[in-house]
């Protein structure tokens, strides 16, 4: 498309404008592509405007602009107008945002400008009818905007400006459409309460967004106070070209040209007088000039003129050669003889800061505060979130005179490092990045977010503290994804979970008593439970006959009933009876019954799978659960002298944040770590769960290494001794059906959201075989039937006829998982399950 702007500003704006006009001539037109996912269990929308307020501050914070992609409501925006977001610094672009999930009518204000250092007054106008314009580009690439969609957000931005006196500009977005709009300050009142606005979504409404739509009321004659745009985009650069449009319309400047203009009905609004009379800042103290301050449009004879002098005398108290032609938007300078104030450090030693502002750039702060962009370079080096004049950020809490670094501004969202809410200025000798770690000892990173992977766990700082290099996340605290290995155990445990139920299945069948001892340690029996009120251990029907035989056959292995797991966690019934019986008024009698128990059968142990206290995804999970948790344990393990107790953890952190996992791993024996079903038909739908599939419905394995490692660093980082953990490995598989038959690759996709996989014969679950049924399938000959390995995963593939997939580990990828384990000097391994592996001889 052709574009031009024309403006009769005489004042220097950033150079970064230039390139951003750049994307209305059609030079740039590739979306940012950054991947930002929400994280498990994070809303994909962010804050509720109605709860957040209308100061941006308040606002969720994204670090990229693909982050906004998951949320389908309409936002509320606000960014960097001078910084483009499809500039070279595109990966490193904060951006805060508000869900407007309805409109409401909101109480008109009067009309404030905003205050500068200079309190200047008010421009004489007198009213005149203006020129109003619309321009549209069209592109045949660019996909048709839903115009509901449009208006929605038109409606909101005029709300939101008539509401707000104080806001000259604002943005909205959904995933589709976006929305910028500026409002000069001396017209902003009078235009929204206009048809403008109305004529502006009237033509939405008969036309349509082909890819970009304007209507603006400026010219040559007038200056940004006096400005007004608002334009809607679609297709991958949207939020691009409303920001070029509105940065034009901050610097008093139009946009000319388009596929095609239609003028539509002048309107009345108050334009500047050919005199501008201005009321310079009251008199300062001795050797301080009065002031006044440059606005858009302004020259040294403007300037003159507001200050009630002559040019030459003006001059005078504003010496340069250049001077008069570098000009600043809210530039302070003399009106009489005198120096301009500056800024200077407080009495304890600090700086005076600034929080920068969603329309500054650098040259603009340090004109209006009578410093130079290199005093803000070299103040700003040890600056949290200082990222240069070259990508300058809002929000930002910068120094404008020499000291030691403000505390950063808070931002709601974050929940790890110095930007929390409330957070206090650390003593001397305190980093910022080491306050508010993430639990279990996690990476935090300047978004204030917590993981454990290497997107949050690799520092990648730009020089001052809080920064990341274009692309990354950049870790502040706890950084690194090395497992902590420490001193090898005494021996290697090799525990076999034994599902009691196994022979309520048609086929593939075990009894306890046909384990091979020469291949484990432990036997694991699942599961009992507890009953109400009365916190006694409870035997189920359905594994009674096996816990029989369990108690009673001689064996070199040690005997572990395990409490719990899954099936029990998950009902909410039974999942309250556990977290009742570890509260503090019945932990005594809970623990007391469980000891009994495990003595009067002669076990050598217990082991509680509880699936999981403080799990964010069940509303009756209390912050207490862990504190009850590790309360109990300790409790329970004083009453089994000479007997074991250990734990199930989950392999997640997610869910391992809700254990005190290091304090409960001083108390225990060891901790069954739960390194498998990382996926499952369960992903989705859900965008977090896989790394590049925003669909979540990628095929990927249960047992994949790359997250196994990850979580095994996460456990160790917590503080938890390797020799402790018992690291988990699977004999059955995860199944799907396979989107498209014969697909590989890591972006091929299953069906959904109920799995379409076929259920086993045996296991008669779809998503679910176990490896006894995966041995079936491949010794049956059956046409179709490939088994393959993966390296990148460290998995075991079966195809099979021809859309079913599954990953599993085979026998001989588990024997070199255990071995590689041993090198890390784990405690050991525990399978899930022994009754799952094979179809074993007839007992």
């Amino acid at each position: 498309m052709s574009f031009t702007t024309t403006s009769s500003t005489r004042l220097k704006y950033p150079a970064k404008l230039t390139f951003a006009l750049l994307l209305w001539l059609g030079v740039f037109s590739n979306a940012v592509n950054t991947s930002s996912v929400p994280l498990r269990g994070e809303d994909p929308c962010p804050v509720s405007c109605a709860v957040s307020g209308s100061k941006p501050g308040n606002w969720t914070a994204y670090s990229s602009v693909d982050r906004l992609d998951f949320c389908h409501d309409t936002m509320l925006l606000d960014f960097a107008v001078y910084t483009p977001l499809g500039g070279p610094t595109k990966h490193t672009t904060t951006i805060r945002a508000c869900t407007q999930t309805q409109s409401k009518s909101s109480p008109k204000r009067a009309l404030r400008r905003r205050k500068s250092l200079s309190d200047r007054g008010t421009e004489a106008t007198n009213p005149t009818t203006a020129a109003v314009q619309v321009a549209w580009w069209n592109s045949n690439s660019a996909q048709n905007a839903d115009i509901s969609n449009i208006v929605d957000e038109t409606r909101k931005v005029q709300e939101y400006l008539t509401a707000n006196a104080d806001t000259s500009l604002v943005f909205a977005s959904n995933k589709n459409e976006a929305i910028g709009v500026f409002a000069g300050a001396l017209v902003k009142d009078t235009i929204l309460k206009s048809t403008a606005v109305q004529d502006f979504i009237t033509h939405v409404n008969d036309k349509g967004v082909s890819q970009s739509l304007l209507l603006q009321v400026c010219g040559s004659d007038l200056k940004a106070d006096f400005t007004f745009g608002i334009v809607a985009a679609t297709g991958d650069s949207k939020l691009e070209l409303v920001q070029s449009a509105v940065a034009s319309w901050a610097n008093g400047s139009c946009l000319a040209g388009g596929d095609g203009t239609d003028s539509l009905k002048d309107i009345n609004i108050p334009v500047p007088t050919k005199i501008d009379v201005r009321s310079p800042a009251p008199v300062r103290p001795r050797d301080l000039c009065r002031t006044t301050t440059v606005t858009s449009g302004d020259s040294c004879q403007s300037l003159a003129t507001a200050c009630g002098t002559t040019l030459a005398d003006f001059q005078q108290y504003n010496p340069g050669s250049s001077f008069c032609s570098t000009l600043q938007v809210d530039q302070i300078v003399c009106c009489t003889s005198g120096s301009l104030p500056v800024p200077t450090q407080n009495p304890d030693g600090s700086c005076a800061s600034y929080v920068v502002q969603s329309g500054d750039w650098c040259a603009k702060i340090a004109a209006a505060n009578a410093v130079t962009v290199d005093n803000l370079e070299t103040w700003n080096q040890n600056t949290w979130g200082w990222t240069g004049c070259g990508n300058l950020q809002p929000k930002v809490n910068i120094c404008l005179s020499t000291g030691t670094p403000p505390m950063p501004a808070p931002v709601p969202s974050y929940i790890c490092g110095p930007q929390v809410p409330g957070t206090s200025p650390p003593p001397s000798g305190v980093s910022l990045a080491s306050l508010n770690p993430c639990p279990l000892k996690a990476c935090c990173d300047v978004w204030g977010q917590c993981g454990t992977t290497p997107e949050f766990c690799t520092p990648s700082g730009t020089g001052p503290p809080g920064t990341a290099a274009p692309g990354t996340n950049g870790c502040i605290s706890n950084c690194g994804t090395d497992i902590v290995s420490g001193t090898a155990p005494a021996s290697f445990m090799s525990v076999a979970y034994f599902e009691g139920w196994n022979p309520s299945r048609p086929c593939v069948h075990m009894d306890v008593d046909q384990i091979d001892a020469t291949k484990y340690t432990h036997i694991h029996f699942g599961f009992a439970g507890l009953t109400a009120d009365t916190y006694q251990v409870n035997i189920p029907s359905d594994v009674q006959a096996q816990f029989d035989r369990f108690t009673t056959f001689q064996t070199p292995m040690k005997k572990v009933l395990s409490l719990g797991g899954w099936t029990l966690s998950a009902s909410p019934f039974d999942n309250q009876v556990f977290r009742s019986g570890m509260s503090p008024q019945n932990r005594e009698a809970t623990s007391t019954n469980i000891a009994n128990f495990i003595t009067e059968n002669n076990l050598d142990g217990v082991d509680i799978d509880w699936e999981y206290p403080g799990d964010p995804d069940n509303a009756q999970s209390s912050p207490s659960d862990g504190p009850n948790y590790l309360k109990f344990i300790t409790v329970l393990k004083g009453k089994l002298p000479g007997k074991t107790v250990s734990i199930a953890a989950p392999a997640s952190y997610y869910y391992l944040k809700g254990f005190p996992i290091a304090a409960m791993s001083k108390t225990i024996d060891y901790i069954v770590f739960m390194a498998y079903d990382l996926h499952g038909q369960w992903d989705y739908g859900h965008e977090y769960s896989q790394d590049g599939c925003p669909g979540g419905n990628c095929l990927r394995s249960h047992v994949n290494i790359t997250e196994t490692l990850d979580a095994l660093a996460m456990i160790t980082k917590a503080g938890v001794e390797s020799s402790k953990v018992l690291v988990g490995v699977s004999s059955y598989g995860r199944s799907f059906e396979m989107t498209i038959p014969g697909c590989r690759g890591p972006t091929c996709t299953y069906t959904g959201p109920n799995s379409g996989a076929t259920p086993g014969n045996c296991t008669q679950t779809a998503g679910y075989l176990s490896n006894a049924e995966i041995g079936t399938i491949i010794g049956s000959g059956t046409s179709g039937v490939r088994q393959l390995y993966d390296g990148g995963s460290d998995s075991d593939i079966l195809l099979y006829p021809t859309n079913q997939w599954v990953g599993y580990m085979s026998d001989k990828t588990k024997a070199s998982r255990i071995e590689r384990y041993k090198g890390l000097n784990f405690g050991g391994t525990s399978d899930w399950a022994v009754d799952l592996q094979q179809v074993p001889a007839s007992p």
